[in-house]
């Protein structure tokens, strides 16, 4: 996954304490988001950037979030597919497949 975010490190006295910038809010290393179904953790890769890194990606349905994998009820165009399930590929996209 691509990470469009930048590192910013702040010195103070002889500590150096790494932090990642997003949106205008600073996170410490370690730090986990969970939005739009996806958890992120904020890591430094081997060359020494920081970024967030999707670590877990869920499907959304509705206010929920589905493991993918598990089945559940869905509305598309009017008709409801009750054995719906959702699988996260490779690249990070989420595809759903509607089964009634």
């Amino acid at each position: 996954m691509v990470n469009h975010a930048f590192q910013l490190v702040t010195k103070w006295s002889s500590i150096v304490l790494r932090r990642m910038s997003l949106r205008g809010q600073c996170y410490p290393l370690g730090h986990e988001l969970f939005e739009n179904c996806v958890t992120r953790v904020c890591e430094q890769n081997a060359q020494g950037g920081i970024g967030f890194v999707s670590k877990v990606i869920k499907c959304p349905n509705g206010d929920e979030c589905v493991a993918p994998g598990t089945p559940f009820s869905a509305t598309l165009d009017g008709e409801v597919y009750g054995n719906t399930v959702c699988e996260v590929l490779a690249d990070g996209r989420v595809i759903f497949r509607y089964q009634q």
